[in-house]
């Protein structure tokens, strides 16, 4: 039974549990003020996204950085610079996937929003275990 566990432990990165946990929280969140800031504020769905995506900045670093990738030796100065870089590459996923599904394809923007949170989560996840926190590769 013991030898199982391990196993188990072995092949299931926590890193990516706790990184789905945290991301499922912020998504949800997310989802909502971004749906908030279209529907009953008006904001343009760019904006909606880009303000919402700011908020959420915030919240997943200091996440990411005490209990996802925790026991990473950096300096917080060095993972902030990091983060905001892979942020800025996954954002850019995000927008691109957004404006792409929505002004080429035609699809509604909440499926945009969707197809979009998808890119970025997985290029985020990437980069901020490698690159910011520096746990190696999944």
């Amino acid at each position: 039974m013991y030898r199982k566990k391990i196993i188990v432990a072995q092949v299931l990165d926590w890193d990516v549990f706790r990184y789905g946990i945290v991301g499922a929280f912020n998504t949800l969140l997310g989802l909502g003020l971004i749906f908030f800031f279209y529907y009953v504020v008006g904001l343009n769905y760019i904006l909606s996204n880009v303000f919402t995506y700011t908020m959420g900045l915030v919240i997943t670093f200091f996440f990411h950085d005490k209990w996802v990738f925790a026991g990473s030796d950096r300096i917080l100065k060095g993972k902030i610079f990091l983060f905001l870089t892979v942020f800025g590459v996954s954002f850019l996923t995000n927008l691109a996937l957004l404006y792409g599904t929505v002004e080429f394809i035609g699809w509604h923007p909440n499926i945009g929003q969707l197809i979009g949170i998808m890119g970025y989560s997985c290029v985020n996840y990437l980069g901020n275990k490698v690159f910011t926190f520096g746990t190696g590769v999944a």
